[in-house]
């Protein structure tokens, strides 16, 4: 049997504290990804049938792919690792986000469909992971304590970050307004892998 040894208190402490910094960024990253998508893909010129592929493939192969993401953790020496990478692979390709509102050509919306499609792609794989590590070094005493805790101040920031981020919209009213909130949320997903990087990973031992 393969065992995570578990963390000192400090080192708990530690992981809790920089795990609540973490969903702290990536709830403000993903309420301007979720929240801003369709306004983006409108503003792209999308048809009605461009805004239905926008919203799911995406979401079609994040899933369908998600059976890989669980083999590929089972044989890695570190979900830590999988994590960190593919959080990085994910949040690195929003910045062509940044640059698409000023690209003009009729394929655009299929482009931004393979943005997110890759986005949500790598997302998945590394949130599989995320879920697999946080289980080991979150105490099962107090893990309904703690991540109501932490969905309260992620939540708050998602709900601060899509008003701003409305605001900056209806001010710039163009291209320059899409291009600084997505620049926005590749500055928060930077900020969230400097927190999961200290988040330290339980060593294991095989019984």
């Amino acid at each position: 049997n393969i065992i995570p040894m578990p963390l000192s208190n400090k080192e708990t402490k530690k992981a809790l504290d920089n795990s609540t910094k973490d969903g702290l960024y990536t709830s403000a990253l993903d309420s301007i990804v979720n929240t801003f998508t369709t306004p983006f893909a409108l503003f792209l010129g999308a048809t009605d049938v461009g805004i239905g592929l926008v919203n799911s493939i995406p979401k079609f192969f994040s899933y369908i792919l998600q059976p890989i993401a669980g083999r590929q953790i089972e044989f890695s020496g570190s979900r830590k690792k999988i994590c960190i990478n593919y959080t990085l692979l994910a949040r690195l390709s929003l910045i062509f986000l940044t640059v698409l509102p000023f690209i003009v050509f009729h394929e655009n919306i299929f482009l931004f469909a393979a943005i997110l499609s890759f986005y949500g792609l790598a997302a998945n794989f590394a949130g599989t992971a995320w879920a697999s590590w946080v289980a080991d070094f979150v105490p099962e005493n107090i893990r309904g304590r703690y991540f109501g805790k932490r969905n309260m101040i992620s939540g708050f920031s998602a709900f601060l970050v899509t008003l701003i981020s409305g605001w900056i919209l209806g001010f710039t009213n163009g291209p320059l307004g899409f291009s600084i909130i997505f620049s926005m949320a590749v500055l928060f997903g930077v900020i969230s892998i400097y927190y999961l990087r200290k988040i330290p990973e339980p060593e294991f031992e095989v019984s």
